[in-house]
């Protein structure tokens, strides 16, 4: 049951922040904690620990610590030393590849090390210069280079990215709590950061979630994301990318969805009213609506929900319904949610109340999809699992080390799938009355045409459309196109790091004659670098804060 938070009459700001720095082969140089009032300098992490744990019988800040890219560095390189000096345990929060909340015990105190990436999914000097005025210090080399030549200008770019990190996370806090929703504390991501926004200020009703487990099952096969097409591959002189402004709001905002499990299995269609049925379908309308297996299909069989069978009805489909479950209490849950931060995002064109409000538009829904399933990583004698976990998968990642990945199953009281099936099934619908005879690739919420579009609605406002890029394209699969103007170039390769500039020696270079050459069907080897990623340091694959080649072939793919 997810209920109504009560507010808060000031926010907690229980953290400090950390930053390190490291040699080219990951060795650790400096580590940098900030308090909000005092900045303290380490160079190993058995004394930046100890210092922790002293100052946590009188300083609970201490117990949380916040790093920026955390997860994807200094976490790691903090993981790299728990597992190599100590004894402690450990337990490491999974979302994908990404390292989310590391949790270590030392005696009787748990610390909490964050990512304020996963607050803000941005670079920290872009989040300093919305959040603060502030950027990084420019220091025109690596920060290793720095402190061989000049340690006390090291020392203040260490300390102004510190500092960063900790006022960032304060003043987005602040700026959440009295602008948007009087909320207590900011959540561990921004995905629980706007569950707590939306239930301390916009919910008005209790939300009952589904606990009969094969109902949800059955909801949750019937999820899927945006959708993503590559409908005519090929060389274009001239395409039209156009966006539907804030689509996954402008659906929240309309959509009715259930606010709890009540209703009933049945064999016969509810048109108009919020369900989720395995179908058989069949279609004769010029592009197709229902996606199967990752393809647009006119006839087939799937499991989908009430908006995308409702649009097929409307075309003049025909549907066989094998068996559904159809929602009796329902209500279009988000309007306020919706409406409040889009007129805040009006009113503050470029500004960071305009930023805030636009993250959080956008990252409410899934929550309420996440997978039941969650992986641990954790560190505990394999005699102890057992007390550890009383259900679930255990995966040996090093047992020599006692490290091993745990899947559990939570039944966390947001979790109703129903929701942002809802959300997502009517977004496609969406797009697809945007899909015309001229639409060579649709992506989630943009249009790329080879015509300039007349019969769409230019402006500002909610599921309107904004010209977003024009000029020639190029498209050999989904994710996998580029297209260029006399301004640039947009190079877009799923799986491989692309370099933004020839400065950048870490991304691939890849030009927009590659992808002419591969739409010709020449296939391509990409190389680049990467850190090393929690699991390849908790395996000792590699090692922590040190980057790695990588590679990858591309080829047409449709």
């Amino acid at each position: 049951m997810l209920k109504i938070r009560k507010g808060s009459d000031r926010i907690a700001h229980n953290f400090v922040a950390l930053d390190i720095e490291n040699k080219p082969n990951g060795d650790l140089i400096t580590l940098c904690i900030y308090d909000g009032t005092q900045y303290n300098h380490f160079n190993d992490w058995e004394t930046c620990l100890q210092f922790i744990i002293d100052k946590l019988p009188y300083d609970k800040r201490y117990s949380t610590v916040y790093a920026h890219n955390g997860g994807g560095w200094d976490w790691l390189s903090l993981l790299d030393y728990l597992l190599k000096n100590t004894n402690d345990p450990i337990d490491c929060v999974m979302s994908g590849s990404r390292l989310v909340l590391a949790k270590i015990t030392v005696g009787s105190d748990t610390l909490s090390f964050v990512d304020s990436f996963t607050l803000f999914w941005s670079k920290l000097d872009d989040v300093g210069e919305k959040l603060l005025g502030e950027r990084k210090l420019k220091i025109g080399k690596m920060p290793h280079e720095l402190y061989a030549t000049d340690k006390a200008k090291y020392i203040k770019y260490l300390e102004r990215d510190t500092y960063i990190c900790y006022k960032a996370v304060v003043k987005f806090g602040e700026l959440l709590h009295n602008q948007i929703a009087p909320i207590q504390s900011l959540g561990i991501t921004l995905a629980s950061t706007a569950m707590k926004v939306f239930t301390t200020g916009y919910m008005n009703t209790v939300i009952n979630t589904p606990e009969s487990k094969p109902l949800v099952n059955f909801l949750r096969s019937g999820y899927s994301g945006g959708r993503v097409e590559c409908l005519k591959p090929g060389h274009y002189s001239n395409v039209w990318v156009y966006d539907i402004n804030s689509l996954y709001p402008y659906v929240m905002a309309k959509t009715s969805v259930p606010i709890s499990a009540k209703g009933a299995w049945t064999k016969k269609y509810h048109k108009y009213q919020p369900g989720c049925y395995h179908i058989k379908f069949k279609g004769n309308y010029k592009t197709p609506l229902f996606m199967v297996a990752g393809e647009s299909v006119h006839e087939g069989e799937g499991v989908f929900y009430s908006p995308e069978i409702d649009r097929h009805l409307e075309l003049g489909g025909t549907i066989e319904v094998i068996k559904g479950f159809v929602f009796t209490e329902y209500q279009v849950l988000f309007k306020e949610y919706v409406d409040v931060l889009y007129k805040l995002r009006q009113e503050n064109k470029g500004t960071v109340i305009d930023w805030a409000a636009k993250l959080l538009l956008n990252s409410l829904y899934g929550k309420f999809g996440m997978k039941t399933e969650r992986e641990q990583i954790v560190r505990i004698p394999y005699e102890q699992l057992p007390e550890f976990v009383s259900s679930g998968k255990v995966r040996p990642i090093d047992d020599t080390r006692d490290i091993y990945a745990v899947t559990t199953t939570t039944n966390a009281p947001y979790l109703h799938v129903g929701i942002a099936a809802m959300i997502t099934s009517a977004a496609r619908v969406e797009l697809h009355k945007a899909i015309d005879c001229n639409t060579v690739y649709v992506d989630t919420d943009s249009v790329h045409s080879t015509k300039k579009r007349t019969d769409i609605t230019i402006g500002n406002e909610l599921g309107q459309f904004k010209l977003e890029a024009d000029g020639e394209a190029v498209y050999v699969g989904k994710k996998l196109y580029g297209l260029r103007n006399k301004k640039g170039s947009k190079i877009r390769v799923k799986g491989v790091k692309v370099s933004r500039s020839m400065d950048d020696k870490n991304g691939a270079f890849v030009r927009f004659e590659d992808l002419l050459a591969i739409n010709n069907g020449k296939a391509i080897k990409f190389s680049y670098r990467t850190p090393s990623t929690p699991r390849e340091v908790l395996a000792k694959q590699y090692n922590p804060c040190k980057f790695y080649n990588r590679g990858r072939t591309i080829r047409k793919t449709v």
